[in-house]
C-alpha cells in the first residue's frame, strides 16, 4: 500500500487494462496527466460503477482531475464496484498507476469550513 497526500491509496482489484503506460502518459507521475480519455478512465466509465444508499442507487458521473477520477458523495454512499463506504462530502478519487494491476482508490474525507 503506499499513500499520496492526506489520503490512503488501497489497490483495488480490477481488469487490467494496459502493462504500458499509453502514449502521453508519464509511468514516472504515477497516473496519467489527464485521466479523461485515457484508456483506464474510459473503462471505468464505462463500467458503470454506481453510488448505493438507502434510498437508491445511482450511476456515478466520474470528474477528471489532475489524472484522478473523482465522486463527491452527497449522502452516506456505498461505491460499487469498489465497496468504499463514503459519507457526505467525502470524495473518492480513482487512478491506476502504470505497472500495476488494479485501480487504485483513496478516500479524501470532507474538511471542516
Amino acid at each position: 500500500m503506499s499513500t499520496n497526500g492526506p489520503f490512503l491509496l488501497t489497490p483495488v482489484l480490477a481488469p487490467p487494462l494496459a502493462s504500458d503506460p499509453g502514449e502521453g502518459e508519464d509511468a514516472s507521475a504515477g497516473a496519467t496527466p489527464d485521466a479523461a480519455g485515457s484508456i483506464w478512465a474510459d473503462a471505468l466509465c464505462a463500467a458503470g460503477c454506481t453510488a448505493k444508499s438507502a434510498r437508491q442507487s445511482v450511476e456515478i458521473q466520474w470528474e477528471p482531475v489532475e489524472g484522478r477520477l473523482r465522486y463527491t458523495a452527497t449522502e452516506y454512499v456505498i461505491i460499487e464496484p469498489f465497496g468504499v463506504t463514503l459519507a457526505p462530502g467525502d470524495t473518492l478519487e480513482v487512478r491506476w498507476i502504470p505497472g500495476d494491476t488494479g485501480y487504485s482508490t483513496g478516500v479524501r474525507p470532507q474538511t471542516a469550513a
